[in-house]
């Protein structure tokens, strides 16, 4: 083909492009929502989520939510017969969990779900508070109204788990409440960091008590309004603002604990 044609056919292309009608789909807004392309994008395709990860996340609920207590055994063919995969994702998952620290894999005896410890926590709590606010504040930027949709849901049933006094459920949506925000913000480096330090949180040493576990509700209320206002700043201090309030709950609620054991 000529120098000539293949000019003319760009832009042939481009102009083509540019005339083209909008989708209506695309650009729909539903009512009582202001149209926002620069958060907003309502045609974003799905990233591809491998086996492996899906195993990964499903172990990472189980851990979190207690489910599987910690110095639990877990054997490959527990994950295979609860999961329905096959072997290679498995082993993939128990690796990736084992190098961020949910769970201990110690020389030929198998993996173990790890123990959490409560050494640290001020500078556990203290990286968490920035490391999160920092991907939430990015997240603003990629979320769309069905993202935003996912983040009200874990947040709505969470606070019907906590009053409740369903612990097991009410951890497991705290941590998709804020694994979904983590995701979102497209930052893989800081997400692995994210997951290495909530597997640093002593979980079972925490109380769950059903007015203690509805304390983290308005505080994910502020969060998603901040989403709500697209305003990226007051998103990072609303995620700033909860994740240290939870240390210093659970501090005070410690000191408590250990006032009524002397007492005994």
């Amino acid at each position: 083909m000529s120098t000539r044609r293949i000019r003319f056919a760009i832009m042939h292309n481009v102009r083509s492009r540019k005339e083209a009608p909008a989708s209506p789909a695309s650009h729909a807004v539903p009512s009582g929502h202001r149209s926002s392309p620069t958060i907003f994008s309502v045609d974003r395709t799905p990233d591809y989520v491998t086996k492996k990860d899906l195993v990964a996340g499903r172990l990472r609920e189980m851990i979190l939510s207690g489910e599987l207590a910690p110095g639990t055994k877990i054997t490959q063919q527990l994950l295979i017969d609860r999961l329905t995969v096959s072997s290679s994702p498995v082993r993939e998952a128990i690796r990736e969990l084992e190098s961020e620290g949910y769970l201990e894999c110690p020389p030929h005896h198998g993996a173990y779900v790890a123990t959490g410890s409560t050494q640290d926590l001020d500078e556990v709590y203290s990286l968490r508070s920035y490391v999160e606010a920092k991907l939430a504040a990015r997240a603003a930027a990629n979320m769309t109204r069905e993202d935003l949709e996912r983040i009200r849901s874990s947040a709505k049933a969470y606070a019907l788990a906590s009053r409740r006094g369903d612990a097991v459920s009410a951890r497991r949506l705290n941590y998709q409440f804020h694994r979904t925000i983590w995701e979102l913000a497209r930052q893989p480096i800081s997400l692995r960091i994210a997951r290495s330090l909530y597997a640093k949180l002593p979980w079972e040493t925490f109380t769950y008590e059903s007015t203690k576990l509805q304390r983290s509700v308005p505080e994910h209320e502020a969060i998603i309004k901040a989403f709500e206002r697209r305003n990226a700043a007051s998103v990072e201090k609303a995620m700033a603002g909860h994740v240290l309030e939870q240390w210093e709950r659970q501090r005070r609620d410690g000191s408590t604990e250990n006032r009524r054991a002397a007492a005994q």
